[in-house]
């Protein structure tokens, strides 16, 4: 997306993708169907704040800037993986391009703790 020069009278950059006073057939489609263009892993739809009814502001602007408010539009497509790998690995070319991978959650080892303590207490 072109990054804006003027500072537009309130604060919202992006909705659904495109700036709010962008009238264009693709624009109205989608927000008309509230889909997300950047590449949203849990499919096609915007799920910012609800699933249902999703907010779908993308960006907002700050001062002369454009700031990225969603986690789904700041991936771009994963241009960031891309631009984070030739960063930490400038002379490194792979033969196919970066993956990312979700968060892996690790267990808790106080939950742990109190469940072996609740079970222990059961046995007794």
């Amino acid at each position: 997306m072109p990054r804006r020069i003027t500072p537009l009278p309130y604060p919202l950059a992006e909705v659904f993708g495109y700036p709010p006073d962008n009238l264009a057939t693709a624009a109205q489609n989608v927000r008309a169907h509230r889909w997300c263009p950047f590449n949203n892993p849990s499919g096609a739809d915007c799920t910012k704040d609800k699933r249902d009814d999703p907010l779908g502001v993308c960006s907002i602007t700050h001062g002369n800037d454009q700031v990225i408010t969603c986690p789904v539009r700041f991936r771009e497509d994963y241009k960031i993986l891309d631009d984070a790998a030739a960063f930490f690995f400038p002379n490194f070319k792979p033969e196919r391009p970066p993956r990312m991978l979700s968060e892996v959650s690790l267990p808790d080892k106080k939950r742990q703790v109190r469940r072996q303590h609740r079970h222990c207490a059961g046995d007794a």
